[in-house]
């Protein structure tokens, strides 16, 4: 008799459990005003969506349920973070966020997030400002394109993007290959890996301990590599 009621008991609170993660789980999609920037603080799995339209579809985790989850509007930035800045301890899951965009100018990363985007990003300048973690994945179609990264991850581009800026302090690689660029400069002062592709021009400043290496045969390359550091092609 003990044995059935302990299975009993296991078999409800398991059903309990399930039953609380489906809830912290349920997609609920939040209308916005317009924007034409991103920012994230936390740690989340990002999908960028061109749409004709402005929403944010949010689907929380056991971990962090929806309620925890901030998306408003200030000026031209939607910015998405953590309730009253909680700090959630181990995060087993993070929270799925699909933002639907009209024009994206800007994406900041102060968090942990794993970002990439469906089809491609049109805008006629783009700046990523990266000083947290994770990894961003995009395709893009830009004039000019800023990258800053102070922080630590993986950034991987494809597309074309004609004028190309990267400022890099911290610790990460850039995989740029397939982001076909007529003029590229870099400046690097930390400890980080690039891949670029310039068919025009190449300027690299590099102060700190990195690699850089480049396709595309540009006919103009100037770099400040030292003992520490190297700029080849590939």
């Amino acid at each position: 008799m003990k044995k059935i009621t302990a299975i009993i008991t296991a078999v409800l609170l398991a059903s309990v459990l399930s039953y609380q993660t489906a809830i912290a789980q349920t997609p609920e999609t939040r209308s916005v005003g317009n924007f034409s920037g991103v920012s994230f603080s936390g740690a989340y799995e990002v999908t960028l969506q061109n749409s004709n339209e402005t929403k944010v579809i949010v689907t929380g985790s056991e971990d962090v349920p929806n309620e925890d989850i901030v998306t408003e509007v200030k000026g031209n930035m939607l910015h998405v973070r953590f309730k009253d800045n909680k700090r959630h301890g181990n995060i087993r899951q993070s929270p799925k966020i699909v933002v639907y965009y009209k024009n994206i100018d800007c994406i900041e990363n102060s968090g942990a997030v794993n970002l990439k985007n469906e089809g491609t990003l049109k805008s006629s300048s783009l700046k990523i400002d990266v000083s947290g973690a994770g990894n961003i994945n995009l395709n893009l179609e830009t004039e000019k394109l800023n990258v800053d990264v102070s922080g630590a991850g993986n950034i991987t581009l494809q597309g074309k993007a004609t004028s190309q800026n990267y400022d890099m302090s911290g610790t990460s690689n850039i995989k740029a290959f397939d982001l076909v660029g007529q003029n590229v400069s870099m400046d690097i002062s930390g400890t980080s890996n690039a891949k670029v592709h310039a068919k025009n021009s190449l300027d690299v400043d590099i102060s700190g301990t990195g690699a850089v290496r480049y396709r595309g045969k540009p006919f103009n390359v100037k770099s400040s590599d030292s003992r520490t550091s190297s700029v080849k092609p590939e």
